[in-house]
């Protein structure tokens, strides 16, 4: 069989690059976070343009929120006859992701993690062939966390904190920066607030560039000992602390896969949590 891997986000190319791990009839297209998590695990590059897609028996995508690039990977999959698959790497926002140029365009197969997503996609994608796939990253990562694992002794009292760009993906859907109730950097100054006697490592999001929360690291540094992730594996974040908190992150997720204790850091007023895991502990009061 001969695939072609198209990702953007990193989320989507976290599962499309385990899933290709120790394959060799698999070539990529990749442009944004995606080309470094490719080039992290696998060590490809790949192109960034689509080529003639002749010849490849299976197209598969992540998805983005922000670029168009598995849309339009899609469409062409569809134009020239070749099966496509999009595989789904969280649980919200589906149905604007399988939109391009204002209109619905959806893949031979949509590929979905767990039955959470499942129950979701059916909903939301109406006609679409959902299938359940698994994921190959979570796998990878609670098998990576254990392996560096000690015995819980060091990392006691640590937590890791995982950031996203919530004000860019709020400013999209709703057109305003704060239409889901907070920002990242309000969500990171309220966490810091409410901890005490813990050291914290900060951990950007892919699509973050460096230095974006310095300024509030600083506000606490004088209190809590906190260090900025140097933005190496997550399975070697997660395996350094005991607790992972985020607002609504796959990191998050990770970090249940990992056995940690999680926590959302959603502050009052906040659009509820997406992730449906019931394990998932509240840091603020609703």
């Amino acid at each position: 069989m001969r695939v072609l891997a198209v990702c953007h986000d990193a989320g989507g190319a976290e599962l499309v690059s385990s899933w290709a791990r120790g394959r060799d009839d698999v070539e990529c297209v990749l442009d944004g976070p995606a080309v470094r998590v490719f080039a992290a695990k696998l060590g490809v590059a790949g192109g960034r343009v689509l080529p003639p897609l002749a010849g490849f028996d299976l197209v598969l995508c992540g998805s983005s929120g922000n670029a168009d690039l598995e849309q339009r990977a899609v469409r062409a999959a569809r134009a020239a006859g070749v099966r496509c698959a999009v595989w789904l790497d969280h649980w919200t926002g589906y149905a604007e992701r399988f939109v391009l140029d204002g209109e619905r365009v959806l893949p031979d197969e949509v590929w979905v993690a767990d039955e959470h997503a499942e129950q979701l996609a059916r909903e939301q994608l109406p006609g679409a062939d959902v299938r359940l796939h698994g994921n190959p990253f979570l796998a990878e990562v609670a098998r990576a966390v254990a392996a560096c694992d000690d015995d819980g002794g060091e990392r006691r009292g640590r937590v890791l904190y995982a950031c996203e760009p919530t004000a860019q993906a709020a400013a999209r859907v709703t057109g305003d920066p704060r239409g889901w109730g907070y920002t990242e950097h309000e969500a990171l100054e309220r966490c810091l607030a409410a901890l005490d006697g813990v050291a914290v490592r900060v951990r950007l999001h892919p699509a973050e560039a460096p230095g974006k929360y310095d300024a509030v690291v600083a506000a606490h540094a004088d209190r809590l000992p906190i260090e900025i992730s140097s933005g190496g594996p997550l399975a070697e974040d997660c395996a350094w602390a005991d607790t992972v908190i985020g607002c609504d992150t796959m990191a998050m997720v990770v970090g249940l896969a990992a056995g940690r204790r999680v926590l959302t850091a959603l502050p009052p007023g906040a659009r509820p949590l997406s992730l449906p895991f019931p394990e998932i502990e509240r840091l603020h009061a609703a």
